[in-house]
């Protein structure tokens, strides 16, 4: 079902069809509280109405709840981290973490976005909070960091940190689960937050 035509969520759908993320926002924030998907999907239209502490309150309140596995909204979260890489979640309490990650950077706070990414990889092993992880460690040009969290993507891999480089091709395009080239029409599309 499409955000638009789902009974609780369809006042924030239709206005999102029409450009209006702000509109969509007020609509759900009274919501977040009691309802699992509206606090997702809520705090990823906060995101886009430029509220990034309503969508870490929004978020914060998802992951404090019970578990979202398959909610009656189609679609996904897609993060695009380049013009060709993307990490794509589908619409479940999974997502969730990967927006608040990206909530928590938006807002200058990288040292708990590092953290949540890190101990998502950890906890489930999806890849994508690796790659998440990788580039918010770029961006706050933390290098010996950078290194030690790409041994994790292959153990194998020797790092030569004197010069700062892997000697080995980390290549988490390649991984299944990181890169996806799903058409687009996701729920949401987030820009880098760099």
């Amino acid at each position: 079902m499409g955000l638009e035509r789902h009974p609780l969520l369809g006042a924030a759908g239709t206005l999102m069809a029409h450009g209006d993320s702000a509109g969509a926002w007020r609509s759900l924030a009274p919501l977040v509280a009691s309802d699992p998907q509206a606090a997702l999907v809520g705090g990823a239209i906060a995101l886009q109405a430029g509220d990034t502490g309503g969508a870490i309150d929004a978020l914060e309140s998802l992951l404090s709840g019970p578990k979202l596995d398959a909610p009656s909204v189609d679609g996904a979260v897609v993060f695009a981290f380049s013009d060709e890489g993307m990490i794509v979640f589908d619409v479940n309490s999974l997502a969730g973490v990967g927006l608040l990650v990206y909530a928590y950077a938006r807002a200058g706070r990288s040292e708990e976005a590092v953290e949540l990414a890190s101990t998502a990889h950890a906890v489930v092993g999806a890849e994508g909070f690796l790659a998440f992880e990788l580039l918010l460690l770029r961006d706050a040009e933390r290098w010996e960091d950078l290194l030690q969290a790409a041994k994790r993507a292959n153990p194998d891999d020797r790092v030569n940190a004197s010069s700062g480089t892997a000697t080995a091709d980390h290549q988490l395009a390649r991984r299944p689960g990181v890169v996806c080239s799903r058409s687009p029409g996701s729920l949401i599309r987030c820009p880098p937050w760099r």
